[in-house]
C-alpha cells in the first residue's frame, strides 16, 4: 500500500505528538509516602560544604505496598533529609520524578557490625605501599526501625529524583 505524502506526514506528525505525549508522562511528578529502609552510609557520611551538591541515596518502602524504591535526593548544603526520617520509623511524604538512570539492580546491605571501610583498606602505618586503589562498594545500612527484620532480596530499585523545597 502506497501512501500519499501528506498521508505520511499526518502519520510522523502522530507519531511525534504520541512520542511527546509518552516522554512528558514519564517526568510527571508523583508522591510516595513511605519510610526509610536504609540509606547510603557513605553518600550520608561524606558530605562536604561546597559549590557541588551533595546526595543523600536511600532505599524508601511505600507505604500501603511491600513495595520498595531508591530516592535521591540532591541539593546544596549538607542536610538533604532531615535525620529524623534516618531511623526508619516517621513517615515521610516526597514528590519525586522518575529517573531510570539511578536505577539499581541487586542493592548490598551493610551486616550488623561490619566497618564501613574494610579491613587492610588504610594502610597501617607509611610502610605499607598504597600504590593500589581499593574500591569501596555502594552498600545501604538498614535504618534502626527496620534493622530487626529480615532484609528482603531485592532484584530492582527504580530510581526517583526528590523535588526539595525551595527555600
Amino acid at each position: 500500500m502506497v501512501c500519499s505524502p501528506n498521508t505520511q506526514r499526518a502519520a510522523l506528525g502522530i507519531a511525534l505528538a504520541l512520542s511527546m505525549l509518552s516522554a512528558r508522562s514519564e517526568a510527571q511528578t508523583r508522591k510516595f509516602t513511605g519510610q526509610v529502609f536504609a540509606y547510603d552510609l557513605l553518600a550520608h557520611a561524606f558530605k562536604v560544604a561546597s559549590f557541588a551538591e551533595n546526595r543523600e541515596l536511600v532505599i524508601f518502602r511505600l507505604r500501603h505496598r511491600q513495595a520498595f524504591v531508591k530516592l535521591l535526593f540532591e541539593s546544596f548544603g549538607q542536610t538533604q533529609l532531615d535525620p529524623k526520617y534516618l531511623d526508619g520509623s516517621t513517615t515521610i511524604a516526597v514528590r519525586v520524578t522518575r529517573d531510570p538512570s539511578c536505577d539499581e539492580d541487586s542493592p548490598k546491605f551493610f551486616a550488623e557490625g561490619e566497618s564501613l571501610i574494610p579491613p587492610g583498606t588504610i594502610p597501617d602505618d607509611e610502610k605499607t605501599p598504597s600504590s593500589h586503589e581499593t574500591k569501596i562498594e555502594q552498600k545501604y545500612r538498614v535504618t534502626d526501625a527496620f534493622s530487626d527484620q529480615s532484609i528482603p532480596k531485592i532484584a530492582h530499585l527504580d530510581c526517583y529524583r526528590v523535588e526539595m523545597p525551595r527555600k
